[in-house]
């Protein structure tokens, strides 16, 4: 379709003539009271002129009568803003209307048209300032010829040409109308720009800048909301389902690929989620790589759970990210509001109940989903003091190593130690390495708490008899990663003095194949001081022959307990074994195996040659003043 060039006039002037009727309520309300004050301002001023211009008082007060209507009418609050516009703006002329006539037409009454237009201009809409200009022309026009006089005074020309004149003053009018459109078409295109950056600013403060979906607080918002609705209307048919999303090992997306692809790959994941659901369900990011979803009128448990198997499903296709392939399974937390029964369900307990269900199905291997039910409450409870606690752990003294002699085959000499962290919460009592030391990591304490591992334990071992024995300290992969930890290490040999040949640090093959190049990097500057090295867990990871070449020099192989839990009656497991035991043999390396309970677990490894060995058969881990005592020299 064709557009003329008149069209297109047409909408150059629509768009910069201003649109009206965008005066924000209360700034309406201000300029409207100041415009009735005014109109009762001249209900008494203007009698009083006229008496002063020698005319009756009953004169002044029949040609205020229209100016008292508006006055009474323009405040009424059961009319529209623009009808109490209109009725102020009318009479507000009327007023300049009979100033002039009173003060029998000269010049300087005028000047109260002018003053009157530009202040009914910020009404900033076109009715009233339309029909405050169309009435000073029609005045000017009309009672120029009725009554010439009254109007333009003594001058002839225009009281012979009444309308002439009153296109001239229109004229000046217009002029006046003119700049009163550029300062209204200002101050829209302000208020604009103003409520723009208001609403940007209210979406920023709302939702997630990466994915564009709500945050944490507008989604539970969201949920109040919907079950606010919901007790309102006393509904009973349908529940309101909360779905607690976090990505499974992002972590390794993250650290492999950057932040970059990390960030990415969540905004793939936001997308799949939310072409997953209905247009009525909520999904938001609620932090790091958690998602949270809320579904109304779900029928019951199993509803939301296939909601749950739908997401799941919508996550399972590939999402290409640089050019590759990457797969993303999620562990999914459901919580459902009224299954209780006793209606006392709100957004944070919903949300709390959802995440308890999620960190279960963690806990269960993850890429699944579990709903919640009271036993996971105590589960959650139990979290949540142990979260909170650990972060005062070492402030308050709770922490403390044991230690687990490590002996050498097969006349059970005690040769080392390892050094294992316990922790005894003052409420809850002993609290399991397995269960707070993956708590440390997630919250960003395992680097605080193993540097204290480091010190503490070579303070210790100052304390033993016999300066020969070696003592051996876990690394966790974060600690290894840390450029600071070869700092640490050297300070705690300098403060405590003890010799850095007795210190033993063991890293899981996890730990060192989560990037090879900087952990390479970091054993160098361990070995540099000294300090012994040991792979832990040797053989449940990913290792190659050709990785731990690349990791040499070690100085021990440790071979994980699944192993030696086998020996006597697996072949498999005592092949395995046998295999690294020459292994070691072969590089130079000595040997330690773990988890040994009985006699007969200790004779295979001492028949295939394996150097140490540590575990129940020969001493549980014990205190420091129970191992001084086993280091002690015998009394003859």
């Amino acid at each position: 379709m064709l557009v003329s060039p008149d069209d297109h006039r047409t909408v150059r002037t629509r768009a910069w003539l201003p649109t009206g009727g965008t005066l924000p309520a209360a700034a309406f309300e201000a300029r409207h009271r100041t415009v009735v004050v005014l109109l009762w301002l001249h209900v008494f001023a203007l009698p009083a002129f006229a008496v002063a211009r020698g005319y009756p008082l009953a004169h002044g007060a029949v040609d205020t009568l229209p100016i008292l209507i508006c006055a009474v009418a323009a405040p009424h609050r059961g009319l529209s803003q623009r009808a109490r516009a209109s009725i102020g703006a009318l009479g507000l002329v009327t007023c300049s209307a009979i100033f002039t006539h009173l003060w029998g037409g000269v010049t300087e009454a005028h000047f109260h048209f002018f003053v009157v237009v530009a202040l009914l201009s910020l009404y900033e809409d076109w009715v009233p300032w339309g029909l405050a200009i169309g009435y000073v022309l029609v005045h000017h026009g009309l009672m120029g010829a009725l009554d010439p006089r009254s109007v333009y005074g003594n001058h002839s020309d225009a009281v012979r040409h009444p309308w002439r004149w009153a296109g001239i003053h229109a004229a000046f009018i217009g002029a006046l109308a003119g700049v009163n459109l550029v300062s209204w078409r200002s101050n829209e295109l302000a208020r604009r720009g103003a409520n723009r950056a208001r609403a940007a600013l209210a979406h920023r403060a709302t939702h997630d800048p990466l994915t564009g979906l709500p945050n944490r607080g507008a989604f539970v918002e969201h949920v109040e909301q919907e079950l606010d609705r919901r007790r309102k209307r006393r509904v009973a048919d349908g529940h309101v389902a909360v779905l607690f999303v976090d990505v499974d090992d992002f972590k390794v997306v993250n650290d492999s690929l950057g932040h970059g692809a990390g960030d990415r790959l969540l905004e793939a994941v936001a997308v799949r989620l939310t072409g997953a659901l209905r247009p009525r369900d909520v999904v938001a990011r609620f932090g790091g790589d958690e998602f949270t979803v809320l579904v109304s009128d779900v029928a019951d448990q199993d509803d939301a759970l296939r909601v749950a198997e739908r997401l799941a499903a919508a996550l399972r296709p590939p999402i290409e990210l640089d050019g590759a392939a990457r797969f993303v399974t999620a562990s999914v937390g459901l919580a459902v509001a009224g299954e209780r029964g006793d209606g006392g369900d709100d957004a944070d307990q919903l949300l709390q109940d959802a995440d308890a269900a999620m960190y279960h199905a963690k806990q269960r291997g993850k890429a699944r989903c579990e709903a919640f039910d009271d036993s996971l409450r105590e589960a959650a409870l139990r979290r949540l003091a142990l979260e909170g606690g650990l972060r005062e752990a070492l402030t308050h003294g709770e922490l403390h190593l044991d230690y687990q002699p490590q002996v050498r085959l097969p006349d059970g000499e005690i040769t080392g130690v390892e050094a294992l962290i316990r922790w005894r919460h003052p409420q809850l009592g002993a609290v399991s390495p397995a269960e707070f030391v993956p708590m440390a990591e997630r919250l960003g304490l395992i680097a605080e708490i193993g540097a204290w591992v480091v010190r503490t334990a070579c303070a210790e071992a100052m304390r033993w008899e016999r300066a020969e024995v070696e003592i051996a300290v876990n690394v966790s992969p974060r600690q290894l990663s840390s450029p600071d930890f070869a700092d640490t290490v050297r300070e705690a040999l300098r403060t405590s003095g003890l010799a850095p040949r007795r210190l033993c640090l063991e890293v899981t093959e996890t730990a060192l194949l989560a990037d090879v190049d900087a952990a390479r990097a970091m054993l160098a500057r361990l070995r540099a001081l000294g300090v012994q090295l040991a792979v832990d867990d040797f053989g449940v990871g990913h290792a190659s022959l050709r990785h731990l070449r690349q990791l040499l020099p070690v100085d021990v192989l440790k071979i994980d307990k699944s192993f030696v839990d086998g020996l006597a009656e697996d072949r498999d497991d005592a092949a395995i074994v046998s295999a690294v035991v020459r292994l070691a043999e072969g590089l130079g390396l000595d040997c330690v195996a773990e988890g040994v309970e009985d006699a007969e677990q200790a004779e295979a490894l001492a028949a295939m040659g394996c150097s140490n060995a540590q575990g129940y058969f020969f001493s549980r881990p014990v205190a420091p003043e129970a191992l001084a005592s086993l280091l002690a020299p015998a009394v003859v």
